[in-house]
């Protein structure tokens, strides 16, 4: 979803900052035209410097970064969700937004690049 998204926000003219991990995925984002230390930053530094902070990594892989990104979102950030499992699920993700930010969940019918 992240790829997809981001590219259709940059398209119409918002200001994103792209969070991924080193890898595969860093180097599919600057294909896309993000710079590192512009646009292009590590997850945490992502969520950090984000206001509205879009968690789309994959279930799995959102568990695993959830105590990476906690501490970023502080007080009037917004958190939001392509796929619920992570924060439905909270009993077994141990994913629980803090009441001090906002939460949203929109999930696309379509994949990836299909959103665009």
């Amino acid at each position: 979803q992240g790829r997809g998204q981001a590219l259709n926000m940059k398209d119409n003219g918002l200001k994103v900052v792209v969070g991924v991990r080193k890898g595969k995925s860093w180097d599919h984002a600057v294909e896309d035209g993000w710079v590192a230390g512009k646009d292009l930053f590590e997850i945490d530094e992502a969520t950090h410097k984000g206001t509205i902070v879009q968690y789309l990594l994959s279930d799995a892989a959102q568990i695993a970064a959830w105590p990476t990104i906690k501490p970023h979102l502080t007080e009037g950030k917004a958190l939001y969700f392509s796929h619920g499992f992570g924060v439905v699920y909270h009993d077994h993700t141990n994913i629980v937004p803090a009441k001090d930010i906002d939460v949203i969940l929109c999930a696309p019918k379509g994949s990836v690049l299909t959103v665009r």
